[in-house]
């Protein structure tokens, strides 16, 4: 009988009875490397392509099948989220240098926060996952507070990716894209937490807005302290937080509403 070079154990059969390994595995190919990499991103079971699709059009039925003990059927929300994060880092880093090319901002104090962007999500999830559980501890476990953050903070970091190719585009707007896309992942949070866990009733839904608001100011907070221990000054009022965001908020739509004003000068004179 084979025995198998992953335990050790005998076995019939093409596959390991112990450990589920294919028997015929020998010594390591570029075949191999190229097909597991072809198999993680594309395979209709599991594939990160087919969890980028289901966490955006179809997350009831994600969030569901994975909490009732499908596993094998998605991809690993843990290494979706530290392979999302792989890819802000890289292309947030080339999206400032194109910047800098193109406007000559330096860009120096974005340069250094972005550099806390893995930081601040690895404080960020444990926080709001126990925050989460403490809310929902009688319907959900710990486990599946933490599950349900890293594949929301995934489906974050893949609508920000998806937000860089307007601002590599329009580079000049990108501070005004940037604005809007963070009132996307904000909704898109709050509608997350209503799928999952504001089935429950009035009180339900009540906590799941309070949960999204807190992961805005957790957010922030994390930014703050984060920026103050490299030498920034640092405000943590909270109400002063609150102002500064709805400051941002008007300021943003008048500079919007300019826009939307020239634009109609230009479409006027082209005429």
């Amino acid at each position: 009988m084979p025995v198998c070079n992953n335990c050790h154990q005998s076995f019939e059969g093409k596959y390991c009875s112990h450990c589920g390994q294919k028997g015929s595995v020998g010594r390591l190919t570029m075949h191999e490397i190229y097909h597991e990499l072809v198999h993680s991103f594309t395979h209709t079971e599991k594939g990160v392509l087919k969890l980028s699709r289901d966490i955006l059009f179809a997350p009831r039925k994600l969030y569901r099948s994975y909490f009732s003990g499908k596993r094998k059927t998605y991809f690993s929300p843990v290494t979706f989220f530290l392979l999302g994060m792989g890819l802000l880092i890289f292309l947030g880093g080339q999206l400032l240098n194109w910047d800098t090319h193109q406007t000559g901002n330096s860009n120096d104090v974005e340069r250094i926060l972005f550099q806390f962007q893995k930081i601040r999500y690895l404080i960020f999830i444990p926080v709001i996952s126990l925050l989460t559980w403490a809310l929902f501890h009688k319907t959900h476990n710990l486990a599946e507070c933490f599950a349900f953050w890293f594949f929301c903070i995934g489906a974050i970091i893949l609508i920000e990716l998806i937000s860089f190719i307007p601002q590599f585009a329009w580079v000049d707007q990108r501070h005004m894209i940037r604005y809007i896309t963070d009132w996307l992942i904000w909704f898109f949070i709050l509608f997350h937490l209503f799928l999952v866990f504001g089935d429950r009733g009035f009180w339900a839904i009540l906590k799941c807005i309070f949960l999204g608001l807190s992961t805005y100011f957790v957010l922030v907070y994390i930014y703050k302290l984060l920026g103050y221990w490299q030498g920034f000054n640092a405000d943590f009022n909270f109400w002063n937080i609150i102002k500064a965001v709805f400051n941002g908020f008007v300021s943003n739509l008048k500079a919007w509403a300019n826009v939307k004003k020239c634009s109609s000068v230009i479409y006027v004179i082209s005429k």
